[in-house]
């Protein structure tokens, strides 16, 4: 379920002439911090009912960096349905690239998971997806900059500093240049004025997880296999909570995590480097 205060809805209000109904195909994106942070796939403003599951052997990199930008060692779990990570102290950032593979669309709407030329129905779509999921948790000059993602969402001012009311200035970058032919999406509205250097703004709060979507689609010609290459990011702002407060977290949350119980393995120490 997603709480949504009373001056959020009326900030939603606010800016209704530069926000329509969304664009943004689904995402990954790093969930609620708590003892883990899980990585879901979903539109974030839609909660639990909207996570579906991915094979964890897509996830090709994940990386988490302390405040100086260096990388630091963090412990994965696997799931039959995804994965979580289990962040220590120093983690100040994480980012993921995640391979999801060729799918096409059927006339009905069904997303198979196969290539055009594995394709035996008729199909109205044929794309390849490459997602960029990010989080951040902590602030410096280091973390400020990119983090090198070929699809990314980055804020140009301090979040965490941001006052609930104000805006916050975001840019969206592709292979490190701005681009101006991007999807941007927040809080389940699409964003309309996104310049000619990927700059928008939006208005933020400094209650919760806040969670910004983007998504990009480069067309091929004469490729067997697909018909467009898909990217997407996310950018998810959240302070790191005391070890302490981990378990409080929910209460004070915008989306609802995938429920977990029952679902842990052996977990195992990895450190992914790109």
């Amino acid at each position: 379920m997603i709480t949504i205060r009373l001056r959020e809805l009326l900030l939603t209000i606010t800016i209704l002439p530069i926000m329509v109904q969304p664009a943004v195909a689904h995402s990954l994106y790093f969930g609620n911090q708590g003892e883990d942070i899980p990585l879901l796939f979903g539109h974030p403003e839609e909660g639990e009912e909207s996570v579906i599951p991915y094979a964890p052997a897509s996830v090709k990199e994940l990386t988490a960096y302390d405040l100086t930008k260096a990388v630091v060692p963090i412990e994965i779990k696997n799931f039959s349905n995804g994965i979580s990570i289990i962040p220590n102290k120093d983690v100040a950032a994480l980012s993921a690239f995640v391979d999801r593979g060729f799918y096409v669309v059927t006339p009905d709407n069904q997303y198979l998971n196969i290539s055009k030329k594995e394709a035996t129905t008729e199909y109205t779509q044929a794309f390849r997806s490459f997602n960029y999921p990010k989080s951040l948790y902590s602030w410096s000059d280091a973390i400020k900059e990119p983090l090198g993602l070929q699809l990314e969402i980055v804020p140009l001012e301090n979040p965490f500093k941001v006052a609930t009311g104000e805006n916050l200035e975001v840019q969206v970058l592709f292979d490190g240049a701005p681009i101006k032919d991007v999807l941007v999406e927040y809080l389940g509205q699409s964003i309309e004025d996104v310049n000619k250097d990927g700059i928008f703004s939006i208005p933020w709060t400094q209650e919760g997880l806040k969670t910004i979507e983007a998504s990009y689609s480069i067309p091929l010609k004469n490729d067997p296999d697909t018909d467009e290459l898909s990217y997407s990011a996310s950018l998810g702002v959240q302070s790191v909570p005391e070890p302490e407060n981990w378990f409080g977290l929910g209460a004070f949350a915008f989306l609802a995590i995938l429920a977990r119980s029952g679902f842990y393995r052996t977990s195992r120490r990895v450190l992914m480097r790109k």
